[in-house]
């Protein structure tokens, strides 16, 4: 029976509440040769798809680190012969990255929710944080100001945690 989005936010919060050292996050993957194969193959099983796997992940991400446990891994770590035998499902490089980016999305569309003026936006971020707030190929910043025509995004680096997002004036 294929997981949920549902049952994989119900087992990241009761994976929180045991109150650990830190978590991983580790999408299925469908590799050669194995019963999950036979599965995809027969069409029993369907993988998520990258997209999807790391709308996922970032939900579980923030449910994490609310909880102030590190996410000290998200996907499979990338090696020739892993890319080799993947077949299908959420295997990316940099899944880890963009689910993070995902998140820092998440959390300035939340806060741009209740702005009506258009012009200039900035958006604060820990300096370490401000790829992941742009996007990979400049991903976020095209969808918030896609959600608010005639506004122009700009993040700039203040003093604050990483994954924190403020608003500037």
């Amino acid at each position: 029976d294929r997981d949920t989005r549902e049952k994989d936010i119900q087992t990241a919060m009761e994976a929180a509440a045991l109150s650990p050292d830190g978590a991983r996050i580790y999408p299925a993957v469908v590799v050669a040769d194995t019963a999950l194969y036979e599965w995809y193959k027969s069409g029993e099983y369907r993988p998520l798809s990258v997209d999807e796997a790391c709308s996922i992940a970032a939900e579980m991400l923030e449910i994490f680190e609310d909880a102030g446990i590190p996410v000290i891994r998200i996907g499979l770590n990338a090696s020739e012969t892993l890319s080799n035998e993947v077949v299908a499902g959420a295997y990316h490089p940099s899944l880890g990255e963009m689910t993070r980016s995902r998140l820092y999305l998440k959390r300035a569309a939340s806060l741009l929710e209740s702005r009506t003026a258009s012009g200039e936006i900035r958006i604060g971020v820990n300096p370490s944080c401000i790829s992941l707030m742009v996007g990979q190929k400049r991903e976020n910043i095209r969808k918030l100001e896609e959600c608010y025509p005639g506004t122009q995004i700009k993040v700039r680096a203040v003093d604050v945690l990483p994954g924190k997002v403020v608003l500037l004036d």
